[in-house]
């Protein structure tokens, strides 16, 4: 018997009539899998459903839950501008989103700004009493803490933990994620600080528990790693890879594989550090690199100095190992000990036209004994051996045991002068015996410098050098004895120079190490005898400052003192001099200037200013010079020149014309006595500023002769042609004034053969004259009935019929104008300016260079005084220009 059936299928329930065509099982199969797909969409409409209500209806509860049992556990508080919560984003765990999150710190400002802070809790928690974190991401945020003088944390904020109480909020956190954060860190107690872009950063373990384990991975970038105000991996790139184990319980931390990359220097670190807060924290870890380049070590130094090695490149490898032990606290400090080996390596730099090759060192150091010692130091320059030891002990007070041997060769070294334009080297400088004893901060101090103990020799093996496409060369030997260099006949050549200097320098260690603006007060001083068989000061000069070209010489174009294009911006290595040079030069030059037989003193007081006085035969004269050059950035020269029977031909041609085409070389004969006081600036790039030229000139010429002067040919009418042609006069004696780019000639009387006159004007820079003159004109007329030509100077009387004129234009293209009226008030205007230009030369020379005492000043002024220029007659009503700059005609 067979027994009823009590299960039956959906089909023998409800069963369906079979489609039409025999195709009864294909449509059953269709019809079933669309009701299950049906039934499917519609669980998830209700599920979904069922998480976007439950999501509304328990957000402010969560929300205020998080928040509310936060600010529990802080001393500070949490603030959130928007609270979201989504069942959906993180399903099946839920995830909770403080938008615009603000954690103060322990001093009230904030320890957290964050974009965005998710949360994710398992979604059966929701509901249930307690609420379990296990995951955080922060994204977009700010974390900034800092520990105070007094040793306080910002980062203080949690209250001591009660006993376990069931509380609604609990974190097991397994995952947290980091990207876009930046960590700033400032500890004021300890001098160190840190400033991080962590780009991205996560870290998984169960930090809820006591004893876990952590996998930590991040890549960041360094602003910065200070320590005593040193900063550290500027802009580099961080990163680590690590595998801690954590006993929160012991303070135990074990390093079990961490990679940590430092500027793309990866290094192994393994140990443990164990915590206290009783008696800090116990170090047991080792550091080590198997193989790195050392190019790419350069970046861990500090900011300053890894620039400077920027493009320095080498081959080798080095192999680095240190060790940590022992406690850090408020009074102590961990044992540091580490040795780190490079050999057959090879360095190269721009800078150097020949790599050194052979490298190679050895490297210890121990902080227990305070040592840090490079021996094995050797390397081999363009066929020249190196060898450098040094020995450095007490770190925090360091003396310094350093010694050298060995040749520098040129034809790889000059690279070196580059900021001088150097572009070829040959020979070598031999350094014998260098040794250098005593503490880094006597090295650095005038104060100290004594307790150094200091020798060696240097010897110039025909070192020479190309600078500025100036050949140089130099041979002698430098002397060091404790703090004093002793040039015994160094022999300078290049530049149109051959000199040579004997005498003793002090302090050029301090300068040495005198790197900085703030360390600037340090000098080499020096008393030395300065001897040249020729001397061509522009080309000398230009050639130590760095960045600029060398100066022109006298064929390369016009070179006079108005216009001294040569002249360069930076003092360069003359700013590190303090001292004189006492020199005697058989010929020199400066541009199309040439004399011979100087003898005088060169100083260099210490304040970027360089000084000149002597004497000299140049022009067919005498010269006595007295000036100041001011090196600085934009250059000054303040000079008193002293003139004695100069042939004034030779004076006009070397000095360029003064830059004008009206009276030339070519126009003048005579001999010339002449009292100037000039003042001459420069931009900072060098060019002359021929806007700010002065001088003030007392000048006498005497048998003199104009020839050729076109301006006296519209005269021919009342004169003899012949007389006109060569007009000779009788002593000349009147002062001049160059301001503003126009020369000012003040009122004077001129008594030539042709004719006898009163003249002053203006002549400017761009060739524009404003001249007015009298005319004896009794005396032309005269002269009209001479038969043949007369060159003996008319003599000097009153006028019974005189002639006014005013003459305007540019130097080739003038006209005359009879204006008695504005001739005789200009004629008294320069009898004014005259008596100023006179006070200026007084207050430049002494009262003595005065014709007329009754005007001596009482105040004779030094370099650096300012001194109003003096300026020619101005047009009534017309304003004058004031004057910004500093004006210096004598001291």
């Amino acid at each position: 018997m067979i027994p009823p059936k009590t299960h039956y299928t959906l089909e023998e329930l409800y069963p369906v009539s079979p489609p039409p065509g025999g195709k009864q099982k294909t449509a059953r199969v269709s019809g079933g899998i669309t009701k299950w797909l049906y039934i499917t969409f519609l669980t998830l409409v209700i599920l979904f459903s069922i998480l976007v209500v439950a999501a509304g209806m328990f957000q402010d509860r969560i929300g205020k839950l998080v928040i509310g049992e936060i600010n529990k556990q802080l001393k500070t508080k949490l603030t959130v501008q928007r609270f979201n919560l989504s069942l959906l984003s993180g399903f099946p765990d839920a995830s909770a989103e403080l938008n615009g999150a603000v954690l103060k710190d322990a001093f009230g400002a904030n320890l957290l700004q964050a974009k965005k802070l998710s949360l994710r809790f398992g979604l059966g928690s929701l509901f249930g009493s307690t609420i379990k974190i296990h995951s955080f991401v922060l994204t977009d945020a700010v974390v900034s803490a800092k520990v105070d003088a007094k040793g306080r944390a910002s980062y203080d904020i949690m209250k001591p933990s009660p006993p376990s109480t069931g509380q609604p909020l609990r974190f097991s956190v397994e995952s947290a994620q980091l990207t876009r954060v930046r960590v700033i860190y400032q500890d004021a107690q300890a001098g160190q600080g840190a400033d991080f872009n962590i780009q991205s950063a996560s870290a998984s373990g169960d930090f809820s528990a006591s004893q876990f384990a952590v996998n930590s991975k991040a890549q960041t970038v360094c602003n910065f790693i200070s320590r005593n105000g040193q900063k550290y991996l500027t802009g580099k790139p961080v990163a680590y890879n690590a595998r801690v184990n954590v006993d929160l319980q012991k303070g135990n931390y074990a390093l079990d594989d961490v990679q940590l990359s430092l500027a793309n220097n990866p290094f192994s670190i393994q140990g443990t550090i164990q915590q206290s807060k009783l008696t800090g924290s116990q170090f047991n870890l080792t550091i080590q690199n198997k193989e790195g380049a050392v190019e790419q070590l350069f970046q861990l130094l500090p900011a300053q100095y890894a620039a400077s090695l920027v493009n320095v490149k080498t081959t080798g490898a080095y192999h680095f190992k240190t060790m940590i032990r022992g406690r850090a606290g408020a009074t102590e400090s961990p044992l540091v000990q580490g040795a780190m080996d490079f050999s057959n390596g090879t360095l190269s730099s721009p800078s150097l036209k020949g790599a050194l090759t052979g490298v190679g060192f050895h490297a210890a150091w121990d902080s227990k004994v305070s040592t840090l010692d490079f021996s094995n130091c050797n390397a081999n320059w363009g066929g020249e051996k190196l060898d450098l030891q040094l020995h450095v002990r007490q770190f925090s007070d360091p003396i310094i045991d350093l010694g050298f041997n060995g040749a520098i060769p040129m034809q790889a070294a000059y690279g070196l002068a580059s900021a001088y334009g150097a572009t070829a080297g040959s020979g070598a400088i031999r350094l014998q015996g260098l040794k250098v004893q005593g503490r880094y901060r006597d090295m650095t101090s005038l104060s100290g410098i004594a307790r150094v103990a200091a020798s060696g020799a240097a010897e110039f093996q025909n070192a020479a050098v190309t600078l500025k496409g100036e050949p140089t060369t130099l041979t002698g030997k430098l002397t060091l004895n404790n703090n004093q260099l002793i040039l015994d006949a160094v022999r300078f050549t290049g530049a149109g120079t051959d000199a040579t200097v004997t005498g003793d320098f002090s302090n050029l260690i301090p300068v040495l190490f005198a790197v900085t603006e703030k360390e600037k007060g340090t000098f080499l001083t020096f008393l030395a005898g300065f001897k040249a068989k020729q001397l061509d000061v522009a080309r000398l000069v230009g050639l130590f400052r760095p960045g600029m070209q060398a100066a022109p010489t006298a064929a390369a174009g016009p070179d006079s003192l108005l216009a001294a294009r040569d002249a360069q911006p930076h003092g360069g290595l003359l700013n590190w001099l303090k001292g004189t040079f006492v020199s005697d030069v058989d010929q020199f030059t400066y541009g199309k200037i040439t004399g011979r037989n100087f003898k005088g003193d060169v100083r260099f007081p210490g304040t970027d200013q360089m000084t000149l006085k002597g004497s000299a035969y140049a022009m067919g004269g005498n010269f006595t010079v007295d000036g100041v050059v001011d090196l600085q950035k934009r250059m000054k020269l303040a000079t008193k020149l002293i003139a004695d029977q100069v042939n004034i031909t030779e004076f006009f041609r070397q000095c360029n014309d003064f830059d004008q085409k009206f009276l030339t070389s070519n126009n003048l004969s005579g001999s010339l006595q002449s009292k100037m006081a000039i003042t001459a600036f420069w931009d900072e790039q060098g060019n002359f500023q021929p806007d700010k030229f002065y001088l003030a000139a007392d000048m006498t010429i005497s048998d003199g002769q104009l020839i050729g002067m076109k301006m006296l040919e519209n005269f021919s009418t009342y004169v003899h042609a012949a007389d006109l042609r060569r007009v000779r006069f009788a002593t000349l004696q009147n002062y001049l004034q160059i301001a503003h780019s126009t020369l000012t000639i003040p009122t004077m009387l001129i008594r030539s053969n042709a004719l006898n006159l009163q003249l002053s004007g203006t002549h400017t820079f761009d060739q524009k004259i404003d001249y007015n003159m009298v005319v004896n004109a009794g005396q032309v007329l005269m002269n009209r009935f001479r038969l043949s030509p007369n060159y003996d100077p008319q003599p000097a009387q009153n006028g019974w019929f005189n002639l006014f004129y005013n003459i305007t234009g540019t130097v080739s293209n003038f006209q005359y104008r009879s204006d008695k009226s504005k001739v005789k008030g200009a004629l008294a205007q320069g009898e004014i300016l005259k008596k100023e230009i006179q006070q200026q030369l007084g207050m430049a020379f002494g009262a003595g260079v005065l014709p007329d005492p009754a005007v001596a000043p009482t105040l004779i002024p030094t370099a650096g005084t300012a001194v109003s220029p003096l300026k020619p007659p101005v047009k009534p009503g017309a304003e004058k220009k004031k004057n910004e700059d500093e004006i210096i005609p004598g001291f």
